[in-house]
């Protein structure tokens, strides 16, 4: 009973705390109507297919989001001016101009300029259109897809393997932890908790990494110890944890699908694994976890984006096998490219042929 009372209180501070907090960024920070003013481009733009979303610090200190043409060309750091209307901290095509010069913060160029290495280092070893894919599976780095491959796997409901994922974060974790079985528990603990943040870290703390960091770390530290977590409970502790941090995270869609798409799973999964037994695993697995998935995230896609794509419950389980590997090729590949990159090619060839299966699937459903 008294955990239950501990629980319901904790769940009373942060909510409340989240809303004051909330509130007063809003009254502070909010800005409408029409600007013409310069700001610089705080973090790295957003593609979003034939647009790019940019969220720029304005010179009077308000934060916007700013919905320009991907010909605009901007990027992190960007000086620029603006002129056009506001509508609660959006800005939607205006008049963009680039003044020349950079503006950067020290961890956000540094998470820029790593991740610029990395897409680097991803071309070099795999040609187009592996190297985009493999840059957007390993690392979530999208940048690098074409407009009509990301729009096919948009079309097709996958496109959640190629951008930063709580998947990516499992799969991270079940490789680190099976390359290390031969340490002891402790630094195995230790490896995890560091590989788990670098991976954060790289993807640019994005929503959905930071929520399954949050759990990842509470699975890890929770096993060290001989306890089982509940993951129920721990997703409600990362949600308030990072509603805390961030209050406008409520408004973010990618971070309610992240949640959503986790709460399904955790309620859904295994009931509907249990159905599903005359298929083989891991087939059986990734159909049930995906439809737990696509049932918790279907009202949030409708109400967002008005619609909602059944083609991702056949695709998903066609394909969600070969990530892990193709995860673990890939990144032998590039540690191997350091020492030759025709030695780090012919080790990514069995990610390119399960790269091509997931192709084959796409275009196969594309309609």
């Amino acid at each position: 009973m008294r955990k239950v009372v501990w629980f319901v209180l904790m769940v009373v501070f942060f909510f409340a705390t989240g809303f004051v907090r909330c509130y007063q960024h809003l009254s502070k920070n909010e800005i409408t109507g029409y600007v013409n003013t310069e700001g610089y481009v705080r973090l790295p733009p957003v593609n979003k297919g034939t647009y790019d979303v940019v969220e720029v610090k304005l010179i009077t200190g308000h934060n916007v989001s700013v919905f320009v043409s991907r010909n605009e060309g901007l990027t992190y750091g960007d000086n620029i001016g603006l002129s056009g209307d506001v509508e609660v901290n959006a800005m939607y095509f205006p008049q963009v101009e680039k003044l020349g010069g950079k503006t950067t913060s020290s961890l956000t160029g540094i998470i820029v300029r790593l991740k610029r290495l990395l897409a680097q280092r991803v071309n070099n070893v795999f040609r187009e259109p592996y190297g985009g894919i493999v840059a957007g599976v390993v690392f979530g780095l999208k940048d690098g897809l074409s407009e009509n491959l990301n729009d096919k796997l948009r079309q097709v409901g996958i496109i959640h393997i190629i951008v930063a994922s709580g998947y990516n974060v499992s799969v991270v974790v079940a490789l680190v932890n099976g390359a290390l079985t031969w340490l002891s528990r402790k630094l195995r603990v230790v490896a995890l908790v560091g590989a788990v943040f670098m991976y954060m870290l790289i993807t640019g703390f994005e929503p959905p990494i930071v929520r399954a960091g949050i759990m990842a770390f509470a699975a890890i530290l929770g096993t060290s110890v001989g306890r089982q977590r509940d993951g129920m409970l721990w997703l409600i502790y990362a949600a308030m944890a990072m509603l805390l941090v961030s209050p406008l995270l409520y408004s973010s869609v990618s971070f309610l699908l992240s949640f959503a798409a986790t709460f399904g799973i955790l309620v859904l999964a295994e009931r509907l694994e249990k159905l599903l037994m005359l298929f083989p695993n891991p087939l059986r697995q990734d159909m049930a976890t995906t439809f737990a998935a696509q049932v918790g995230v279907a009202p949030i896609l409708i109400a967002s984006f008005g619609s909602f794509s059944l083609t991702g419950l056949i695709v998903n389980p066609l394909v969600l096998w070969t990530i892990p590997s193709i995860m673990l090729i890939s990144i032998a590949a590039l540690v191997c490219s350091f020492v030759s990159v025709p030695i780090g090619m012919i080790v990514g060839t069995p990610a390119v042929l399960l790269i091509n299966w997931m192709l084959t699937v796409v275009n196969l459903f594309y309609v």
